[in-house]
């Protein structure tokens, strides 16, 4: 009887077997391909991606945030925690992470110093987004401002009796008038805060905006061409110029999109099952699929690329349209 001897490389999340008779060896390049998948797989579902300081930044569960310039090579980077991280941003020269419960700072994006106890609460925190020179607000359940490199509790954005549904705040567009939050309230509907000043204190209020009143959840939004551009659950799309009266939009798609972003002359939002649509005014969309993702979570452009992650996946393109998985 034949018997076989296998070699098995088991990571996280797959299998590589090959087999071959007890007497025979496992030849050197089986053994090289196999320690190269090894190597090169990622065991990491993204969460966002970012363009920060000329550079993607895509993080994801297990502490982890992948770098790239270009958008075509990567290098990973951990941090010292295995919680998911949510979000990375950028201002004055410092980035900052939101994971979990923890929160960090760096000046070059690789040495992380531990800055979870600036922050009056240790969770319900998804979000980073600039406005202005000065502002940094990191958003979900509550509210925090940074000025001048130190950050200060700002607000509670949902009622606790919100705490635990998926109410929250996901993701955040600013012009150089107005800074825009979207998410979603304790009944599932979309919420928009939009910011103002008290004499010198930066405050979200959503009393002033319009239009929303039955649309269902928003995950991200984005600013271009003069207008905001938010979308959300079964392809939902609203636009705004001022951001405070909001109009809803046909997209053709029922797909849950999670993140958009405005580059190049053209808004590009993301979603599950592969879904991306683009429109060059907010209003009009064209859809595509992209066949070998299974749901998109977010998406950057910087540098002449789009980006978008998903899954263990990163796809880029040149143009919106044709993609490519790195």
């Amino acid at each position: 009887m034949l018997r076989l001897k296998c070699l098995v490389l088991i990571p996280i999340l797959s299998v590589f077997i090959q087999c071959v008779p007890e007497k025979q060896e496992v030849d050197p390049a089986t053994r090289l391909f196999a320690l190269l998948y090894l190597l090169n797989r990622r065991d990491v579902s993204f969460q966002r991606v970012r363009f920060l300081n000329g550079k993607f930044f895509a993080t994801g569960t297990l502490g982890q945030i992948y770098e790239s310039t270009d958008g075509e090579s990567w290098t990973k980077q951990n941090l010292p925690t295995q919680q998911l991280v949510y979000d990375i941003g950028f201002r004055n020269d410092v980035y900052t992470v939101i994971a979990n419960t923890k929160y960090y700072e760096s000046t070059n994006a690789s040495t992380w110093n531990d800055i979870s106890t600036t922050f009056n609460s240790t969770s319900g925190l998804y979000g980073i987004g600039n406005f202005l020179s000065s502002y940094s607000v990191a958003f979900g359940i509550y509210s925090f401002t940074a000025t001048s490199g130190r950050w200060s509790d700002s607000s509670t954005l949902i009622s606790s009796s919100a705490f635990s549904t998926s109410a929250g705040y996901f993701g955040s567009a600013a012009n150089s008038n107005r800074l825009i939050l979207v998410g979603s309230n304790a009944s599932s509907r979309a919420s928009i805060l939009s910011s103002s000043f008290i004499v010198t204190t930066l405050v979200l209020s959503s009393s002033s905006i319009t239009g929303i009143s039955s649309v269902p959840s928003l995950r991200d939004v984005a600013f271009g061409s003069g207008t905001f551009v938010a979308v959300g659950a079964s392809g939902t799309i609203v636009r705004s110029s001022s951001g405070l009266d909001w109009t809803s939009v046909s997209s053709n798609a029922v797909e849950n999109l999670f993140g958009i972003c405005f580059g190049d002359r053209q808004f590009v939002a993301v979603g599950s099952n592969g879904a991306i649509l683009r429109s060059s005014d907010g209003s009009n969309w064209t859809k595509q699929t992209l066949e070998s993702a299974t749901s998109l979570a977010s998406v950057a452009y910087g540098n002449g690329k789009y980006v978008a992650v998903g899954g263990s996946s990163i796809f880029v393109s040149s143009d919106g349209i044709t993609w490519t998985s790195k």
